[in-house]
């Protein structure tokens, strides 16, 4: 499922990232603070056209480019959840060539 996952950064208008968790959300122009959502498991399209509708409030979705969030396997270059990617010390692995 991990594959299928779009990840995605939500933006204002002004170009500000979207950032924080829980009650504290804010803006920020460094996109290294950015929140990331999954596009589908966050309900994104169905909770920004809420906004939308409800508050006026306009957002936008920016897609991230997978190498951003995921290691690359040093090895077969296959790109990996930093979650299942393993360090030996010298190169990252994915877990086929960790084998």
């Amino acid at each position: 499922m991990e594959k299928n996952a779009i990840k995605v950064y939500i933006r204002a208008q002004d170009g500000a990232y979207l950032t924080g968790a829980g009650a504290e959300w804010e803006f920020t122009v460094d996109r290294r603070k950015a929140a990331v959502f999954d596009y589908v498991h966050d309900r994104i399209a169905e909770q920004l056209e809420g906004l939308r509708r409800d508050q006026g409030i306009a957002l936008v979705v920016e897609r991230v480019d997978p190498k951003e969030i995921h290691e690359s396997c040093d090895q077969c270059e296959q790109l990996v959840a930093p979650a299942k990617a393993f360090f030996d010390g010298r190169k990252f692995l994915c877990g086929d060539c960790r084998e």
